[in-house]
């Protein structure tokens, strides 16, 4: 029984993902058309971010990164469509962020930028969302008149909500107190 909700979220991590990627590339897309002079330089500035003191970039990242995975987390409430909004959202800024910041400065600052920490909060927040989509996978194995247990689903949902904010919570740290240190 358990290795049936695991393939069936798996499966959903797997197009929650798709989704993101799409949403990033349909991002970087939109930063085509938007120019250096409409803001770009202030982005990831090098000068500003040496300004801020690492213990408040840490908090910072940390209380907005939450709030989202809180929010993603959440979306178990509307069945996961909510947190699949989110992650579309989250996937076209970050989409737009990455191209404008290549634009202005290069590939290699950006890299520096995110490398350590930027897949990790992709996949806590894509962890967080599959966690969401729970209920309807519960439904459609209802449907299919699978035996599931609504215990395990919500084991399986704190399992991941657990993991999920785990992630935010390292890649955060990661943001506030290295990243900064490699521009």
């Amino acid at each position: 029984m358990y290795n049936n909700i695991s393939k069936d979220i798996k499966k959903g991590f797997i197009i929650i993902n798709c989704i993101y990627a799409t949403c990033f590339l349909l991002g970087i897309f939109f930063s085509l058309y938007i120019g250096v002079k409409d803001g770009g330089e202030k982005i990831f500035n090098q000068q500003n971010i040496q300004l801020l003191e690492k213990e408040y970039i840490f908090l910072e990242v940390l209380n907005n990164n939450l709030k989202l995975g809180i929010k993603i987390l959440s979306g178990v409430i509307f069945g996961g469509i909510s947190s699949i909004g989110f992650i579309c959202l989250n996937g076209i800024f970050f989409g737009i962020v990455c191209g404008v910041t290549i634009k202005t400065y290069s590939f290699l600052y950006l890299f520096k930028l995110v490398a350590f920490h930027g897949g990790l909060e992709i996949i806590a927040f894509n962890i967080l969302a599959a966690a969401s989509i729970i209920p309807i996978i519960f439904i459609k194995n209802k449907i299919l008149n699978k035996e599931y247990k609504i215990l395990e689903n919500i084991k399986i949902y704190f399992k991941l909500g657990i993991l999920g904010i785990s992630l935010i919570i390292i890649a955060a740290f990661i943001e506030g107190f290295i990243s900064t240190i490699m521009i």
